[in-house]
């Protein structure tokens, strides 16, 4: 009788340490549930946050939309066109040597200043080509005129 109740008590053991593994695994993947949740909560708050920072202004009225349409039409029908550029946030209008030496090194760090020599020389370049090739006069003096500047 001893040796099977011994072994029914082994037995209870055993099925008593099954328990206790699947019971403290039970608790660690609770854990990690638990760590996802909170993380998944986390990042959601984070989206509806940007959402929320990102909601578009109120639309304006009707009224108002026709004032500043009026108002914009007003300034273009009597501005100058470097008062349109200026008003509109365009930058001032370039030379063709500005214009030739920021196309030489278009980089928008670079200095085009350094590049006047160059941009002048090409457009000469340009002039002399139209002339010989094309006989147009009129217009490489226009363009040696622009490099002269």
């Amino acid at each position: 009788m001893t040796t099977t109740s011994d072994n029914l008590l082994d037995r209870i053991e055993a099925l008593e340490g099954k328990y206790e593994t699947m019971r403290l695994a039970t608790l660690e993947w609770g854990k990690d549930v638990d760590k996802l949740m909170s993380w998944s909560d986390q990042h959601l708050q984070r989206i509806m946050n940007l959402e929320a920072a990102q909601q578009q202004p109120e639309p304006i009225d009707e009224d108002e939309n026709d004032r500043r349409f009026h108002a914009c039409m007003d300034l273009i029908k009597n501005a100058t066109p470097e008062q349109i550029r200026a008003a509109a946030g365009l930058p001032k209008r370039s030379s063709l040597v500005e214009r030739v030496a920021a196309a030489i090194h278009p980089d928008r760090c670079a200095d085009p200043n350094l590049y006047l020599h160059e941009a002048r020389a090409a457009i000469r370049e340009v002039a002399a080509w139209l002339r010989e090739e094309h006989g147009w006069e009129q217009g490489a003096q226009g363009l040696e005129r622009e490099a002269g500047r």
